[in-house]
C-alpha cells in the first residue's frame, strides 16, 4: 500500500498563517466613493448623527427630501474606525452614500473623541479618494483627497493639526489628453 502526504497538517498551518496575517493587517488607508469597502465598518455613533444633521449640504438634502434632522437615514453614511493619532485614539471617518454623493465625489468627514462627544478633524471635505498617508503634522496623520474629471486631477494634501479643522490646500493638474505628459 502506497502512503499520501499528509496534506491536512499542511492545509491547518496555511490556514493559521493566514488568519494570523488577516488579524495583524495594516488598517486602511484608503477609502473611495464607490468600490472600496470599508473593512472596519462601525455605527455612526448618535453626536457625530447630530452633527452631520446640522452639515449645510446634509440639511438640503434632507429638506428635498421633506425630512426632519432628526430623521436622518444611517443609510447615508458609511462610517470606519480609524486612528490619526495612534492606536490609542479612536477617530470616526465617515463617507457620504445614498443620496450625498455627487456624480463623481463623495463628502468625507472625521472626528476624533473628546471627553464630551466628538469633535471634527476634517469637516465636509469633497473629493472621489480619501488617502490616510504615514506623514504626520503635529502627531497626526496628513490625509490626502483626490478627485478627477476629464480635464482635470486634483489631489489635495490636509494637515491634521488635531485642534482646528484645516484650511484645504490643493494642486491641479490637467489630464493629459494623447498620452501627453
Amino acid at each position: 500500500m502506497q502512503s499520501r502526504p499528509a496534506t491536512a497538517p499542511a492545509s491547518l498551518c496555511l490556514l493559521l498563517a493566514l488568519v494570523s496575517l488577516a488579524q495583524g493587517r495594516a488598517e486602511q488607508r484608503l477609502f473611495n466613493r464607490i468600490d472600496r469597502p470599508v473593512e472596519r465598518p462601525v455605527a455612526v455613533p448618535p453626536p457625530i448623527v447630530q452633527f452631520l444633521s446640522r452639515d449645510q449640504h446634509i440639511a438640503e438634502i434632507l429638506e428635498s427630501q421633506s425630512l426632519l434632522p432628526e430623521q436622518l437615514p444611517p443609510a447615508w453614511f458609511r462610517a470606519s474606525e480609524v486612528h490619526l493619532a495612534g492606536p490609542g485614539e479612536r477617530d470616526i471617518l465617515i463617507i457620504g452614500a445614498g443620496p450625498v454623493p455627487g456624480a463623481n465625489v463623495t463628502t468625507f468627514w472625521i472626528f476624533r473623541p473628546t471627553g464630551t462627544g466628538y469633535e471634527p478633524l476634517l469637516n465636509g471635505a469633497p473629493a472621489l479618494a480619501l488617502e490616510i498617508m504615514k506623514r504626520r503634522t503635529n502627531g497626526y496623520r496628513d490625509i490626502k483627497l483626490s478627485s478627477a474629471t476629464a480635464m482635470e486631477v486634483s489631489t489635495t494634501g490636509v494637515p491634521i493639526s488635531g485642534r482646528r479643522v484645516p484650511a484645504f490646500r490643493g494642486r491641479h493638474a490637467p489630464y493629459p489628453l494623447n498620452g501627453e505628459r
